[in-house]
């Protein structure tokens, strides 16, 4: 069984009060896990500090970036609680809002002071919003099944899904108004991510579509012969690299594209199953999902293939540029794991009870 491990990264930018300077900047990764732990690792060192013991299960994390605190909605206790972050003091734990049913997803307005959730009462389930300090409680939506969430601030668009053997991604104004469906029969929602561009790209078992999340078109961009389990976009210049598992070779297109798609053939290898993708400076990444496994990198073109290290059944990875790190996980462990670009000083980050499987840094 897979572990979903619940996080936020957030950057802390400190300046001097009277000048516009940036003096540093602090990665952290805030982690919640079935053990009911709410820990912090600092990616610059590798340190992890327990944060608080929660006691419930929790199934998301949501952070308020102008008051500074993080909220933590308890699912089985059908309560959400705040406390101050960053705090060098122990945290106090207090209760914000209440609800009817159990709670999946969080999200927080930090512009608008709005803190929102679903409430997963089966057929009868609820999306709710309240101000940061719990007052002023609304009920924005009944819905069957609600899922995560998350909110488009500048457009005031909230999008969430559903835990339906069946489910679908679905889009409400933020007053729970002008309800679209944007994907039907995803399976269940466990995750929902908002590019800058608006633009929404995922794979299915062959397809490869967008979603313009302004005006709901979706497009098929391609089709592929074979399984592809995840996508890495170079934003210089500008091609989606798509990986294919059962015919061991990793393929890209051009995108943004309004001619027909040709793809591209990049790199072979064995069994490829996550990529990721380095503009800054021009380097693709992959696992192997081999007993024998690797991650490797080569240049854009797919040329200089280089392995970076030799591990067994790597699955996931992200890519930390700035401070040139690799996470990735493993099908034979519960280990978070990092690993320099240049394949020196391996490290486990954290142990959690079963798999990790999707990171993102």
């Amino acid at each position: 069984m897979s572990t979903r491990v619940y996080y936020i990264a957030i950057d802390f930018i400190s300046q001097e009060k009277v000048a516009t300077q940036i003096r540093g900047i602090q990665q952290k990764l805030l982690i919640s896990t079935h053990t009911s732990h709410l820990k912090e690792i600092d990616l610059n060192t590798g340190v992890v500090t327990e944060l608080a013991t929660i006691n419930a299960l929790v199934e998301s994390l949501a952070y308020d970036y102008k008051e500074k605190y993080l909220y933590v909605p308890r699912y089985y206790n059908k309560d959400i609680l705040r406390f101050k972050y960053p705090n060098n003091q122990s945290a106090i734990l207090e209760p914000v809002a209440r609800a009817s049913s159990k709670i999946i997803g969080v999200a927080f307005d930090s512009m608008n002071s709005h803190l929102y959730w679903t409430e997963n009462g089966g057929n009868i389930g609820k999306i709710m919003r309240c101000n940061s300090d719990g007052s002023d409680i609304k009920h924005i939506l009944t819905e069957s099944e609600p899922s995560v969430l998350t909110l488009n601030i500048a457009n005031r668009f909230l999008y969430y899904g559903q835990t339906q053997g069946i489910g679908k991604l679905n889009r409400i104004t933020v007053d729970g108004k002008h309800k679209i469906t944007l994907i039907n029969h995803t399976s269940r929602v466990y995750g929902i991510g908002l590019g800058k561009q608006e633009k929404l790209l995922y794979t299915t078992a062959n397809n490869i579509q967008e979603i313009d999340l302004d005006t709901l078109v979706v497009k098929e961009l391609a089709y592929q012969s074979t399984e592809s389990r995840s996508l890495a976009y170079d934003v210089q210049e500008r091609y989606v690299y798509s990986l294919r598992l059962t015919e061991n070779t990793i393929v890209r297109l051009p995108y943004p594209n309004d001619e027909a798609v040709n793809f591209q053939s990049v790199v072979s290898t064995n069994r490829p199953y996550y990529v990721a993708f380095d503009s800054g400076n021009s380097h693709l990444y992959w696992t192997e999902l081999n007993t024998l496994g690797r991650i490797m990198r080569c240049n854009s073109d797919g040329s200089d293939v280089t392995t970076i290290i030799n591990e067994t059944l790597p699955i996931a990875l992200a890519l930390d540029t700035h401070n040139r790190w690799i996470y990735y996980s493993t099908e034979t462990s519960g280990a978070l794991l990092r690993v320099r670009f240049d394949g020196k000083d391996r490290q486990v980050v954290i142990n959690l009870t079963s798999r990790v499987i999707d990171i993102q840094v």
